[in-house]
Protein backbone atom coordinates (compact mmCIF):
# COMPACT_ATOMS: atom_id res chain seq x y z
CA UNK A 1 0.00 0.00 0.00
CA UNK A 2 1.31 3.44 -1.08
CA UNK A 3 2.62 5.49 1.89
CA UNK A 4 -0.06 8.84 2.42
CA UNK A 5 2.61 11.82 3.00
CA UNK A 6 -0.01 14.16 3.21
CA UNK A 7 -0.58 16.19 6.83
CA UNK A 8 -3.82 16.63 8.47
CA UNK A 9 -5.27 19.87 6.79
CA UNK A 10 -4.82 22.74 8.94
CA UNK A 11 -7.77 24.71 10.73
CA UNK A 12 -9.19 28.12 9.30
CA UNK A 13 -6.94 30.60 9.61
CA UNK A 14 -10.54 32.49 11.09
CA UNK A 15 -10.29 29.90 13.93
CA UNK A 16 -6.11 29.63 14.54
CA UNK A 17 -4.52 32.56 16.77
CA UNK A 18 -4.59 35.92 15.50
CA UNK A 19 -0.97 38.02 16.62
CA UNK A 20 0.18 41.11 16.46
CA UNK A 21 3.89 42.44 16.66
CA UNK A 22 4.74 43.60 20.42
CA UNK A 23 5.92 47.04 18.39
CA UNK A 24 2.50 47.98 18.83
CA UNK A 25 2.36 48.13 22.03
CA UNK A 26 5.41 50.83 22.26
CA UNK A 27 3.00 53.67 21.52
CA UNK A 28 -0.05 52.34 24.18
CA UNK A 29 3.44 52.13 27.16
CA UNK A 30 4.47 55.75 25.96
CA UNK A 31 0.80 56.85 26.38
CA UNK A 32 0.05 55.31 29.21
CA UNK A 33 3.73 55.95 30.91
CA UNK A 34 2.75 60.10 30.40
CA UNK A 35 -1.16 59.86 31.73
CA UNK A 36 -1.11 56.94 33.80
CA UNK A 37 1.86 55.82 35.31
CA UNK A 38 0.20 53.40 37.61
CA UNK A 39 -1.82 51.94 35.03
CA UNK A 40 1.69 51.14 33.07
CA UNK A 41 3.28 49.77 35.54
CA UNK A 42 0.16 47.11 36.68
CA UNK A 43 -0.07 45.97 33.37
CA UNK A 44 3.19 45.19 32.58
CA UNK A 45 3.20 42.75 35.50
CA UNK A 46 -0.41 41.46 35.29
CA UNK A 47 0.57 40.17 31.59
CA UNK A 48 4.05 39.22 32.32
CA UNK A 49 5.71 41.65 29.42
CA UNK A 50 9.36 42.88 29.33
CA UNK A 51 9.53 46.06 27.71
CA UNK A 52 12.46 46.48 26.28
CA UNK A 53 11.22 43.64 24.30
CA UNK A 54 7.99 45.37 22.74
CA UNK A 55 10.39 46.86 20.08
CA UNK A 56 11.51 43.60 19.21
CA UNK A 57 9.93 41.61 16.10
CA UNK A 58 8.25 39.45 18.68
CA UNK A 59 4.52 38.62 18.79
CA UNK A 60 1.77 38.47 21.33
CA UNK A 61 -1.89 37.12 20.97
CA UNK A 62 -4.38 40.13 19.40
CA UNK A 63 -6.35 38.51 22.79
CA UNK A 64 -3.99 40.24 24.96
CA UNK A 65 -3.58 43.39 22.73
CA UNK A 66 -6.89 43.94 22.69
CA UNK A 67 -7.40 42.88 26.92
CA UNK A 68 -4.47 45.78 27.65
CA UNK A 69 -6.83 47.86 25.85
CA UNK A 70 -9.97 47.79 27.35
CA UNK A 71 -8.96 47.40 30.38
CA UNK A 72 -6.83 50.63 30.56
CA UNK A 73 -10.14 52.06 29.55
CA UNK A 74 -11.58 50.82 32.70
CA UNK A 75 -8.74 51.91 34.64
CA UNK A 76 -8.13 55.01 33.13
CA UNK A 77 -11.77 56.01 33.45
CA UNK A 78 -10.82 57.03 29.15
CA UNK A 79 -13.60 55.19 27.46
CA UNK A 80 -11.93 57.21 24.72
CA UNK A 81 -8.35 55.95 24.97
CA UNK A 82 -8.05 54.09 21.67
CA UNK A 83 -8.81 57.65 20.21
CA UNK A 84 -6.02 59.58 22.09
CA UNK A 85 -2.98 56.73 21.96
CA UNK A 86 -1.75 57.62 18.57
CA UNK A 87 -1.55 61.12 19.56
CA UNK A 88 2.26 60.72 19.63
CA UNK A 89 2.26 58.57 16.93
CA UNK A 90 6.07 58.40 15.88
CA UNK A 91 7.30 55.89 12.50
CA UNK A 92 9.97 54.25 14.42
CA UNK A 93 6.72 52.14 16.35
CA UNK A 94 6.67 50.43 13.10
CA UNK A 95 10.29 49.64 12.19
CA UNK A 96 11.53 49.52 8.43
CA UNK A 97 7.52 49.75 7.33
CA UNK A 98 7.48 53.54 9.05
CA UNK A 99 10.54 54.75 7.96
CA UNK A 100 9.77 53.84 4.27
CA UNK A 101 6.35 55.13 4.51
CA UNK A 102 7.89 58.35 5.80
CA UNK A 103 10.37 58.51 3.11
CA UNK A 104 7.63 57.82 0.04
CA UNK A 105 6.66 60.48 -2.23
CA UNK A 106 3.32 60.63 -1.88
CA UNK A 107 0.36 59.92 0.78
CA UNK A 108 -1.31 57.38 -1.79
CA UNK A 109 2.40 55.53 -2.42
CA UNK A 110 2.63 55.68 1.15
CA UNK A 111 -1.03 53.88 1.84
CA UNK A 112 -0.23 51.11 -0.67
CA UNK A 113 3.18 50.43 0.64
CA UNK A 114 0.97 50.07 4.18
CA UNK A 115 -1.49 48.01 3.07
CA UNK A 116 0.92 45.52 1.25
CA UNK A 117 3.10 45.03 3.71
CA UNK A 118 0.85 45.31 6.81
CA UNK A 119 0.74 41.94 6.97
CA UNK A 120 4.57 41.64 8.63
CA UNK A 121 3.10 42.74 11.64
CA UNK A 122 -0.51 41.26 12.15
CA UNK A 123 -2.09 38.01 11.68
CA UNK A 124 -5.37 36.86 10.90
CA UNK A 125 -6.34 40.85 9.34
CA UNK A 126 -7.96 42.13 6.14
CA UNK A 127 -6.37 45.52 5.15
CA UNK A 128 -7.65 47.12 2.29
CA UNK A 129 -7.40 50.29 0.09
CA UNK A 130 -10.57 50.61 -2.15
CA UNK A 131 -10.12 53.44 -4.51
CA UNK A 132 -12.77 54.61 -6.97
CA UNK A 133 -13.40 57.66 -9.25
CA UNK A 134 -13.41 60.12 -6.56
CA UNK A 135 -13.72 58.41 -3.10
CA UNK A 136 -10.55 56.18 -1.13
CA UNK A 137 -11.60 53.91 1.65
CA UNK A 138 -8.87 52.58 3.89
CA UNK A 139 -10.42 49.57 6.17
CA UNK A 140 -8.90 47.23 9.05
CA UNK A 141 -10.83 44.14 10.12
CA UNK A 142 -9.83 41.01 12.17
CA UNK A 143 -10.79 37.90 10.30
CA UNK A 144 -10.87 35.88 13.20
CA UNK A 145 -13.73 34.25 14.36
CA UNK A 146 -12.80 33.84 17.90
CA UNK A 147 -12.58 37.35 19.15
CA UNK A 148 -15.31 39.40 19.93
CA UNK A 149 -15.70 43.21 18.52
CA UNK A 150 -12.95 45.31 20.44
CA UNK A 151 -13.94 48.75 20.61
CA UNK A 152 -10.89 50.16 21.68
CA UNK A 153 -8.94 47.85 19.00
CA UNK A 154 -11.59 49.41 16.42
CA UNK A 155 -10.94 53.44 17.09
CA UNK A 156 -7.08 52.79 18.18
CA UNK A 157 -7.14 51.09 14.12
CA UNK A 158 -8.90 54.14 13.10
CA UNK A 159 -6.95 57.04 14.93
CA UNK A 160 -3.67 55.34 13.17
CA UNK A 161 -5.04 55.46 10.05
CA UNK A 162 -6.02 59.26 10.64
CA UNK A 163 -3.06 60.20 12.34
CA UNK A 164 -0.73 58.48 10.21
CA UNK A 165 -2.02 61.04 7.14
CA UNK A 166 -2.27 64.10 9.24
CA UNK A 167 1.40 63.25 10.35
CA UNK A 168 2.56 62.51 6.38
CA UNK A 169 0.87 65.41 4.83
CA UNK A 170 -1.45 67.81 6.84
CA UNK A 171 -1.52 68.42 10.18
CA UNK A 172 -5.66 69.60 10.00
CA UNK A 173 -6.59 66.65 7.72
CA UNK A 174 -9.94 65.17 8.27
CA UNK A 175 -11.28 62.24 6.43
CA UNK A 176 -15.67 62.20 5.36
CA UNK A 177 -16.70 59.59 7.15
CA UNK A 178 -15.62 57.01 9.40
CA UNK A 179 -16.95 53.44 9.89
CA UNK A 180 -16.82 51.08 13.31
CA UNK A 181 -17.57 47.61 14.01
CA UNK A 182 -18.48 48.21 17.10
CA UNK A 183 -21.69 49.30 18.93
CA UNK A 184 -22.58 53.58 19.53
CA UNK A 185 -21.08 55.20 22.46
CA UNK A 186 -23.26 56.74 24.69
CA UNK A 187 -20.95 60.24 23.43
CA UNK A 188 -19.38 60.40 20.45
CA UNK A 189 -18.35 64.00 20.64
CA UNK A 190 -14.29 63.28 20.86
CA UNK A 191 -14.94 60.85 17.70
CA UNK A 192 -16.64 64.25 15.73
CA UNK A 193 -13.73 66.25 17.44
CA UNK A 194 -10.78 64.19 16.26
CA UNK A 195 -11.68 62.30 13.33
CA UNK A 196 -15.23 63.67 11.66
CA UNK A 197 -18.98 64.56 12.07
CA UNK A 198 -20.23 61.26 10.00
CA UNK A 199 -19.29 58.32 12.25
CA UNK A 200 -21.49 54.87 11.43
CA UNK A 201 -21.03 52.14 14.29
CA UNK A 202 -22.11 48.29 13.85
CA UNK A 203 -20.47 48.52 10.59
CA UNK A 204 -18.65 44.98 8.81
CA UNK A 205 -15.70 46.82 9.17
CA UNK A 206 -13.47 49.67 10.35
CA UNK A 207 -12.59 52.05 8.14
CA UNK A 208 -11.77 56.20 6.98
CA UNK A 209 -13.68 57.05 3.69
CA UNK A 210 -11.82 60.43 2.13
CA UNK A 211 -11.17 62.69 -1.56
CA UNK A 212 -8.94 60.79 -3.58
CA UNK A 213 -7.64 64.32 -4.10
CA UNK A 214 -5.92 63.32 -0.17
CA UNK A 215 -3.98 60.27 -2.53
CA UNK A 216 -2.03 63.01 -4.04
CA UNK A 217 -0.45 65.10 -1.04
CA UNK A 218 3.20 64.97 -1.07
CA UNK A 219 4.99 63.65 2.11
CA UNK A 220 6.85 66.38 4.17
CA UNK A 221 10.21 63.71 4.66
CA UNK A 222 10.00 62.10 1.18
CA UNK A 223 13.56 61.01 0.51
CA UNK A 224 13.20 58.78 -2.93
CA UNK A 225 16.57 57.06 -2.47
CA UNK A 226 15.93 55.82 1.46
CA UNK A 227 12.46 54.89 0.11
CA UNK A 228 13.26 52.69 -2.91
CA UNK A 229 16.02 50.89 -0.50
CA UNK A 230 13.97 50.29 2.77
CA UNK A 231 10.70 49.27 0.04
CA UNK A 232 13.69 46.64 -1.35
CA UNK A 233 13.93 45.56 2.13
CA UNK A 234 10.41 45.05 2.69
CA UNK A 235 10.21 43.14 -0.54
CA UNK A 236 13.08 40.57 0.91
CA UNK A 237 11.42 39.99 4.02
CA UNK A 238 7.90 39.36 2.42
CA UNK A 239 9.27 37.27 -0.15
CA UNK A 240 11.07 35.17 3.00
CA UNK A 241 8.54 34.89 4.88
CA UNK A 242 5.66 34.08 1.44
CA UNK A 243 7.91 31.52 1.02
CA UNK A 244 6.91 29.63 4.30
CA UNK A 245 4.54 26.93 4.02
CA UNK A 246 2.63 28.07 6.83
CA UNK A 247 2.44 31.46 5.44
CA UNK A 248 1.40 30.70 2.57
CA UNK A 249 -1.44 28.41 3.66
CA UNK A 250 -2.43 30.90 6.36
CA UNK A 251 -3.00 33.61 3.05
CA UNK A 252 -5.16 31.14 1.05
CA UNK A 253 -7.29 30.75 4.12
CA UNK A 254 -7.66 34.24 5.17
CA UNK A 255 -8.30 35.20 1.88
CA UNK A 256 -11.08 32.62 1.56
CA UNK A 257 -12.79 34.02 4.69
CA UNK A 258 -12.07 37.59 3.30
CA UNK A 259 -14.09 36.36 0.42
CA UNK A 260 -17.47 34.93 1.92
CA UNK A 261 -20.30 34.99 1.73
CA UNK A 262 -20.11 37.77 -1.26
CA UNK A 263 -18.05 35.02 -3.32
CA UNK A 264 -16.21 31.56 -3.19
CA UNK A 265 -13.15 32.12 -4.89
CA UNK A 266 -11.61 30.44 -7.92
CA UNK A 267 -8.12 28.70 -7.94
CA UNK A 268 -7.75 31.83 -10.65
CA UNK A 269 -9.10 33.98 -8.22
CA UNK A 270 -6.87 33.07 -5.38
CA UNK A 271 -3.72 33.00 -7.30
CA UNK A 272 -4.60 36.39 -8.68
CA UNK A 273 -5.15 37.90 -4.78
CA UNK A 274 -1.89 36.41 -4.14
CA UNK A 275 -0.05 37.51 -7.21
CA UNK A 276 0.78 34.07 -8.33
CA UNK A 277 -0.36 32.54 -11.73
CA UNK A 278 -3.21 29.38 -10.76
CA UNK A 279 -0.75 26.82 -11.84
CA UNK A 280 2.31 28.50 -9.45
CA UNK A 281 -0.34 28.54 -6.47
CA UNK A 282 -1.19 24.93 -7.28
CA UNK A 283 2.35 23.11 -7.38
CA UNK A 284 3.38 25.08 -4.25
CA UNK A 285 0.03 24.00 -2.75
CA UNK A 286 0.63 20.30 -3.95
CA UNK A 287 4.15 20.73 -2.59
CA UNK A 288 2.95 20.96 0.78
CA UNK A 289 0.42 18.10 0.38
CA UNK A 290 -2.64 20.10 -0.27
CA UNK A 291 -4.83 20.87 -3.30
CA UNK A 292 -6.76 24.06 -3.21
CA UNK A 293 -10.40 22.57 -3.18
CA UNK A 294 -9.21 20.52 0.12
CA UNK A 295 -8.25 24.26 1.76
CA UNK A 296 -11.58 25.59 0.97
CA UNK A 297 -13.35 22.29 2.29
CA UNK A 298 -11.69 22.57 5.14
CA UNK A 299 -11.87 26.30 5.99
CA UNK A 300 -16.06 26.20 5.40
CA UNK A 301 -15.88 22.90 7.84
CA UNK A 302 -14.15 25.28 10.25
CA UNK A 303 -16.21 28.36 10.20
CA UNK A 304 -19.15 26.00 9.93
CA UNK A 305 -18.57 24.04 13.28
CA UNK A 306 -17.68 27.11 14.79
CA UNK A 307 -20.74 29.13 13.93
CA UNK A 308 -22.61 25.95 15.29
CA UNK A 309 -20.86 26.01 18.39
CA UNK A 310 -20.12 29.57 19.56
CA UNK A 311 -23.36 31.65 18.02
CA UNK A 312 -27.03 31.06 17.95
CA UNK A 313 -27.10 31.65 14.39
CA UNK A 314 -29.84 29.11 12.26
CA UNK A 315 -28.49 26.90 10.01
CA UNK A 316 -29.53 29.03 6.80
CA UNK A 317 -27.50 31.56 8.30
CA UNK A 318 -23.83 30.27 8.45
CA UNK A 319 -25.36 28.37 4.68
CA UNK A 320 -25.06 31.95 3.50
CA UNK A 321 -22.25 32.94 5.56
CA UNK A 322 -20.47 30.11 3.99
CA UNK A 323 -21.25 30.78 0.68
CA UNK A 324 -24.22 28.29 0.36
CA UNK A 325 -26.83 29.52 -2.30
CA UNK A 326 -28.96 26.62 -0.65
CA UNK A 327 -29.48 25.25 2.84
CA UNK A 328 -29.97 21.52 1.96
CA UNK A 329 -26.43 21.90 -0.08
CA UNK A 330 -24.89 23.26 3.19
CA UNK A 331 -27.14 19.82 5.29
CA UNK A 332 -25.34 17.75 2.27
CA UNK A 333 -21.50 19.64 2.55
CA UNK A 334 -21.43 18.93 6.80
CA UNK A 335 -23.31 15.70 6.88
CA UNK A 336 -20.33 14.64 4.66
CA UNK A 337 -17.43 16.39 6.91
CA UNK A 338 -18.93 15.24 10.29
CA UNK A 339 -21.23 12.35 9.66
CA UNK A 340 -24.08 14.24 11.49
CA UNK A 341 -26.22 16.87 10.34
CA UNK A 342 -25.60 20.50 11.87
CA UNK A 343 -28.54 20.36 14.38
CA UNK A 344 -27.19 17.45 15.87
CA UNK A 345 -24.02 18.56 15.33
CA UNK A 346 -24.67 21.72 17.55
CA UNK A 347 -27.07 19.43 19.95
CA UNK A 348 -23.98 17.67 20.73
CA UNK A 349 -21.79 20.24 21.46
CA UNK A 350 -23.70 22.05 23.49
Amino acid sequence: MAKNNKRPLPLSSSLTTPTISSRFLVPVFRYLHKHHPIQAKQYLKLYALAEESFASEGDITMECFQNILEQAAIDCQDPNIGLHIYEELAFSDLGILGYAINSIATVGQALKLHTRYYHLYQSNIEVALNITSDLVQLSYRILSQNLSYSRQDSEISCMYSVYLIRKLAQADWRPLAAHFQHAEPEDTSEHKRLICEQLLFNQATNKIIFDKSTLDLSIINANEPLANTLEEALRRIDKVTDNSEDSLIEKVQQSIVASLPEALPSIEDMASTLHLTARTLQRRLSEQGYNYSQLLDATRKSLATHYLTNTSLAATEIAYLLGYSESSAFDRAFKRWCDMTPIEYRRSNS
